[in-house]
């Protein structure tokens, strides 16, 4: 298996996720391929083609019917021919496509592995080595993380829509379905059944209609217990089907029947649930644990009381230090809740586990795996649905839409770097957030509608619509001084002092300011922050909001062209965010630093510091 960095290769590229490439330099170092340096396109989607091809080879004849179908034949001709000349000149390199002739004609072949490294190709050697060593070895399953390290970056040619690209693209989601469901088999072996549920989850969410996989996660979840669960992801992908005109085989239905017949005969069994769940002060005492063990309500209550110093130290310390942690607690309180029988036990329960899965959220949002994220918000929203409080079911949708806004805002990201959105990402944070204000607590529906606002100025197409995104903006100001009496699970979550809301105020402010061409408003919002901190001794010591505070008032003096101290700005935010490990705020801030390099402060000695923190 050839590593990327080998000494040998001399182009790169990613084929998985956005088109990138890279070519080495005669210095070792590594220049990405500019979007210009394709031309028109043609030279890019023969590059593509041929790599996307057994051995990396395809009959010229084939390649002139894929690429340029509705051509006649002479101009296809000229297409590819100009596209195989423009390929030898980005690269400089003639021996990078040799010609070869078949009893179909002449055809072309790319240089191999050893020499251009792709990431589907070694993707491909992973699992075809990991499969060689023996699936439950611990050598094969090293190899099958690395595998999914690489898939993880998005689909294969996902920028391509072209008829030739269906078939190669279904062939190499069928290698990424062998490399998840092998690592979800291991997973399941070793016992970490969160990492195993993560696997199948992430296939149904790029193919909803496998039902291989359907069937394979029910069957998991059936194993591990957690057969209401199960009930619910099938409903999801039933709605699917359904809405599609679609109908599920009779093996699916069969396995649903079984897991529904022993999860109706445990319903049975059990103490009748409360319908719902009702914000109090009411405390877990243990006389109120008389009819089970104290070790249990014991268990219980230390997760509880673990709570506030775990919210405590996602603001203010590095989230992969403790997601497992919280992946953990998760499935010990889930094996617990299966002694519990009803009762205040079982809503202690049902408060726990909506916490500890919007905390796990929080914490994977902020490693940049935003779907690991949703699953965790869709358990929440589950457990909110399932115990009927909407209060409940408004802070897990809003969460949820939250993470769409900033996935389809800083998920995607070009060859040279920068951020692309994704409008449909972005549209479905919107209806989620839309749906979260009318049962939200009056705080938390006005953070939401600042967040709405952000998400409408993302999707702004004339000056009526920044009218719109503005007058939310005013409107969300009524709700966030609105005082949160109540000692609840909302207001342990969420923190809702006035002054703390004030500052999430004018920090979502700031940011869609920022998006509708305000930077002066912007800047204006933020001051106001440094007053309440001044005032009111709000948390400085908050390093993760600190930080976020900074990037967009970097992203603010960007706008007024004050480059210097838009990079000052960004590199005190990253020596912050490298502190915790925020992936997702380091990212935003190499793409500030992508944008200040294509300007004309890429030789500004800020900008040049900030670069070189960030290679740090």
């Amino acid at each position: 298996m050839i590593d990327s960095d080998d000494p040998s290769v001399s182009i790169r590229v990613r084929l998985l996720g956005p088109f990138h490439v890279e070519r080495r330099r005669e210095d070792g170092s590594w220049e990405a391929i500019k979007k210009t340096a394709w031309g028109n396109g043609s030279a890019r989607a023969l590059f593509k083609r041929l790599l996307g091809a057994d051995n990396r080879r395809v009959v010229g004849s084939q390649l002139l019917a894929e690429l340029w179908p509705s051509s006649s034949a002479r101009s296809a001709e000229h297409y590819l021919s100009n596209a195989l000349v423009r390929l030898r000149r980005i690269f400089q390199w003639d021996e990078l496509i040799i010609a070869f002739t078949s009893h179909s004609g002449v055809g072309y072949q790319l240089a191999d592995q050893t020499l251009l490294w792709c990431d589907i190709d070694a993707c491909e050697a992973l699992i075809i080595e990991a499969e060689r060593l023996g699936r439950g070895s611990a050598q094969a399953f090293s190899l099958l993380k690395q595998a999914r390290s690489l898939f993880d970056r998005g689909s294969m040619l996902e920028e391509e829509s072209g008829a030739w690209s269906l078939a190669i693209r279904a062939e190499k989601e069928r290698l990424e379905s062998y490399c998840r469901i092998w690592l979800a088999e291991a997973y399941e072996v070793l016992g970490e059944s969160w990492y195993a549920r993560a696997q199948y989850l992430r296939l149904l969410e790029h193919n909803p209609r496998d039902e291989d996989v359907l069937c394979r996660l029910l069957g998991f979840l059936y194993r591990q217990g957690k057969k209401q669960e199960a009930l619910f992801y099938y409903e999801e992908v039933k709605q699917y089907f359904d809405e599609h005109g679609l109908s599920l085989s009779k093996t699916t239905q069969k396995l649903v029947e079984l897991i529904q017949q022993e999860y109706d005969h445990l319903n049975h069994a059990s103490d009748s649930a409360p319908a719902g769940l009702k914000p109090s002060k009411e405390t877990y005492t243990a006389k109120q644990a008389s009819s089970i063990s104290r070790v249990l309500y014991l268990d219980l209550v230390r997760f509880q009381s673990n709570l506030p110093q775990l919210w405590k130290l996602y603001y203010n310390s590095t989230a992969l230090d403790f997601i497992f942690d919280i992946q953990a607690a998760i499935e010990e309180i889930r094996a617990l809740e299966q002694q519990v029988r009803g009762g205040a036990l079982q809503r202690l329960v049902w408060d726990l586990l909506f916490s500890y899965y919007l905390l796990a959220a929080r914490m994977a949002h902020d490693l940049r795996s935003y779907w690991m994220a949703n699953s965790y918000q869709n358990e929440a929203l589950n457990i909110a649905r399932s115990i009927d409080n909407l209060s409940l079911w408004a802070l897990a949708l809003s969460e949820r839409g939250f993470t769409q806004l900033i996935w389809g805002s800083f998920g995607d990201i070009d060859a040279i770097g920068t951020f692309q959105p994704n409008p449909k990402r972005i549209i479905d944070a919107a209806a989620d957030l839309e749906g979260a204000i009318p049962y939200a607590q009056p705080q938390l529906k006005g953070l939401v509608t600042l967040d709405l606002s952000r998400a409408m100025a993302m999707m702004k197409r004339s000056k009526t619509d920044i009218s719109r995104v503005l007058s939310t903006v005013e409107g969300a100001e009524q709700w966030v001084d609105q005082e949160h009496k109540s000692d609840d699970l909302y207001a342990r979550i969420y923190r809702p002092g006035q002054n703390f809301q004030r500052w999430r105020l004018y920090l979502g402010q700031a940011v869609t300011f920022n998006i509708v061409g305000h930077p002066n408003k912007a800047v204006a919002a933020l001051q106001a922050i440094k007053q309440l901190e001044a005032g009111n001794g709000l948390p400085a010591n908050e390093i993760r909001r600190n930080a976020w505070a900074m990037i967009i008032e970097a992203e603010a003096y960007m706008s007024l062209k004050s480059f210097d101290q838009a990079a000052s700005l960004a590199a005190e935010a990253l020596r912050a965010c490298q502190d915790i490990q925020s992936l997702s705020n380091i990212a935003i801030i190499r793409d500030i630093y992508s944008r200040l390099r294509q300007g004309s402060a890429s030789d500004h000695a800020a900008v040049i510091e900030l670069g070189k923190t960030l290679k740090k």
